[in-house]
């Protein structure tokens, strides 16, 4: 009798799962806009062009490398503009009470960025960074 019940509870989930799947040639676009300030747009776009802009716009010691140890001013590598490698990567930013938080992610989610931005001395700075992969786990 229990193993009847489970059977048909199994069942019914399977069906319920399917009949939630979004029908065949049709995909969702679940697309949140995020309201960035124009601050922080030009901020962002000044940080990738300019090398000194962006040295003088991180707080070094710059929180979270994989291993716990902090980036320093000698050991960052330069950031570039975001590239999505043809669709490989994508981005999306999200607005936290002015803490905008960028997250770059490879398709797959083998690999994921995040960097972290805050307004400090009138100014957007870098506050966070971290590389998270699953390759090796």
């Amino acid at each position: 009798m229990i193993k009847q019940i489970t059977a048909y509870t199994l069942l019914s989930l399977v069906f319920l799962i399917i009949s939630c799947k979004e029908p065949a040639g049709q995909t969702s676009q679940h697309t949140e806009i995020v309201e960035l300030p124009i601050e922080f747009l030009e901020f962002y776009e000044q940080f990738h062009l300019d090398s000194t802009y962006q040295m003088d716009h991180i707080v070094f010691p710059l929180a979270q490398r994989r291993d716990g140890t902090k980036w320093t001013k000698d050991t960052w590598v330069l950031h570039k503009p975001f590239d999505s490698l043809g669709g490989e990567f994508s981005r999306d930013f999200t607005n936290i009470n002015g803490l905008i938080i960028e997250i770059m992610q490879e398709k797959t989610g083998t690999i994921t960025i995040e960097r972290r931005y805050a307004v400090m001395n009138d100014a957007y700075h870098l506050i966070y960074y971290s590389i998270k992969s699953t390759f090796g786990k």
